[in-house]
């Protein structure tokens, strides 16, 4: 319909067109063999992301060894925090029993709340043992979720600080793999020119 066209040719000449994105971005540090606990520093700094979830690989696996899997993330963690700004995200470290009780079901529904699965008619295709057993991914919700599409979160600063005790000391070299999401704005003007706004 022609106008359509006119009436959205209209409104462009004074204001863009806005689509919000999520962007998304992918960290790694190491984690030297024999280290009982592990600090990674400013993780993210200046703008904080919507959520962020972490998980531990074998460093050869991550380098290419045809006989380690590169998507085995461990479940070596007892106790996890991420600090943002420096106050714990939940407000106390997330404690795990990764040895014979096998309790690490805070972690697995953290997962679930970040994935937007919780409470929900869905699935994660995890299942509690699963997570022990190579599919161990700690998530944190960093800013207010289940809003609505129509909603979307502030831009919030800061920097994020992870901190993390092993159950007991890495045998051999680990990789930390970090996933974050954050707001991202696009935006196109009159001209059809394409303007890309990083959160």
């Amino acid at each position: 319909d022609s106008g359509v066209l006119i009436n959205h040719a209209e409104i462009l000449k004074d204001n863009t067109a806005k689509y919000p994105m999520t962007r998304t971005e992918v960290k790694m540090n190491t984690v030297s063999p024999g280290s009982g606990n592990f600090i990674w520093q400013n993780v993210w700094s200046n703008n904080l992301p919507t959520r962020a979830i972490f998980g531990f690989i074998k460093q050869v696996a991550v380098n290419g060894d045809y006989t380690k899997n590169p998507f085995n993330f461990l479940n070596v963690a007892e106790e996890i925090a991420l600090y943002v700004n420096g106050e714990s995200l939940p407000s106390r470290p997330i404690k795990m029993d990764v040895g014979t009780n096998k309790n690490y079901v805070t972690s697995f529904v953290n997962l679930f709340e970040v994935a937007e699965k919780w409470n929900k008619d869905d699935g994660l295709q995890i299942t509690r043992q699963s997570f022990g057993n190579g599919y161990a991914l700690y998530a944190f919700e960093l800013a207010p979720n289940d809003l609505g599409e129509q909603y979307m979160n502030l831009v919030r600063q800061g920097n994020i600080r992870l901190e993390v005790k092993f159950a007991t000391n890495t045998s051999e070299t680990l990789n930390c793999l970090a996933y974050a999401e954050f707001p991202a704005l696009l935006e196109i003007d009159q001209t059809r020119d394409v303007k890309y706004t990083r959160a």
